[in-house]
């Protein structure tokens, strides 16, 4: 089996080949940005199809919802004869048949057939059709790691939770310097913070300096302003991606509540670009729980939730006049990470092999 596969990074040119489970397997972490454990990944065999990742069910109820999430995520991708790579990782053999199985019949009714369906444990991989099995090998892992490196995938979380808690930090600094950071806004007017949120950010590109406590606090105020925020969102491009996702990533992590969403919904908005799917979630489920609905943070659901490619960014810029009319639904559904990027077979670098 071989494959391509997306780079992480700010190219989409680069690529990874699998030719084995135990390759595709190794490679996973590096296309979430996450070890996946009791997950269920589904990875395309070419390029411009959503790999995508769910959480194992563990009820007949959950099977369903989880099957649907990933059917409907090929639904508007597929293209006649698509096939993709069920991964089952989980220790549990028979819950890996189950839903393997059954996500193979959903998705052969949106034309997307499943000619590889693997069990995998965290020693050893099973071929659910074959019955072919072997051991997962540390040399390979080690070999799949120095490659990922090689063509610019970040070093991968060692679980979800840990992804999730690399956006939770200490805010007090921040809320420290709101008041005064709002009494200068209000006196300097929106023009003027405007320009001074473009420079600052270009002044990063430059420099790559976090912002000081008291800048922070003015960027995270200036987001709050419409037109300040579109202006630096619409400035997103799969060139400068990694930059906001930077900025956005510090910001998220250091805004205390009342000031998170703003950049919390453009953190998720460049993961998405970037290729992250798995982090897009995370960044929304930092969206405060009692916060009013936020377009941006729907829109980002929604490409989620949809697959959509990053590569239709440029397309989706002209849907930006309607974005305001998309309601969204409680984004952080922790349990999915549908990634959109592309791929082949087994994938190793599209949003969410």
């Amino acid at each position: 089996m071989t494959s391509m596969v997306k780079h992480d990074g700010d190219s989409y040119g680069k690529a990874l080949v699998i030719s084995s489970p135990d390759e595709l397997l190794s490679s996973l972490p590096y296309v979430l940005g996450f070890t996946p454990e009791e997950s269920i990944v589904t990875v395309p065999f070419r390029a411009g199809m959503p790999v995508a990742r769910i959480d194992m069910p563990k009820t007949l109820r959950d099977r369903r919802e989880a099957i649907g999430v990933l059917r409907d995520a090929y639904a508007g991708n597929a293209r006649p004869r698509e096939l993709v790579a069920i991964v089952c990782l989980t220790a549990d053999r028979r819950a890996a048949e189950r839903s393997s199985r059954a996500l193979a019949t959903a998705l052969a009714q949106v034309g997307v057939g499943a000619p590889m369906q693997l069990w995998a444990t965290s020693d050893r991989w099973v071929d659910l059709d074959s019955g072919a099995a072997g051991p997962r090998t540390r040399d390979t892992a080690i070999r799949v790691a120095a490659e990922a490196t090689s063509a610019g995938f970040a070093p991968p979380a060692p679980s979800r939770q840990a992804l999730a808690a690399s956006l939770v930090g200490d805010h007090r600094p921040v809320s420290a310097a709101l008041e005064d950071a709002r009494a200068e806004a209000h006196v300097s007017g929106a023009e003027v913070e405007q320009v001074w949120a473009a420079g600052r950010f270009a002044q990063f590109e430059d420099d790559g300096l976090h912002l000081p406590d008291s800048e922070a606090a003015r960027m995270l105020l200036a987001l709050g302003h419409k037109p300040i925020r579109d202006a630096l969102w619409t400035n997103m491009s799969s060139e400068n991606a990694g930059t906001h996702v930077a900025v956005w990533t510090d910001l998220t992590r250091r805004a205390p509540d009342q000031v998170r969403t703003p950049a919390a919904s453009m953190l998720a908005f460049s993961s998405w670009l970037h290729g992250d799917g798995a982090k897009a979630w995370c960044a929304l489920d930092r969206i405060p729980d009692d916060s009013p609905p936020y377009a941006l943070a729907g829109l980002v659901a929604r490409l989620l939730n949809a697959a959509v490619p990053p590569q239709m960014w440029a397309e989706a810029k002209s849907a930006l006049d309607r974005s305001e009319a998309f309601v969204p639904d409680r984004p952080g559904r922790r349990d999915r990470d549908p990634a959109p990027i592309s791929s082949p077979v087994p994938d190793r670098r599209a949003p969410g092999i």
